[in-house]
């Protein structure tokens, strides 16, 4: 039997409101503490759009 990986899906279908709120604010709360926000916008902030089109 292989075993599959839960992907981001998965991991966020366990934490919905359905299945109690308080489980997907608990997995919000961990990625907001484990995940350097600013250092990651530093990094991709040259290269994410401005929104701006046209030439």
């Amino acid at each position: 039997m292989k075993i599959k990986a839960p992907t981001f899906a998965d991991l966020f279908a366990e934490t919905s409101p359905q299945l109690g709120g308080a489980r997907r604010t608990k997995f919000l709360e961990t990625l907001d503490r484990i995940i350097p926000w600013q250092d990651l916008k530093s990094l991709i902030g040259p290269y994410y759009s401005e929104g701006k089109r046209g030439a």
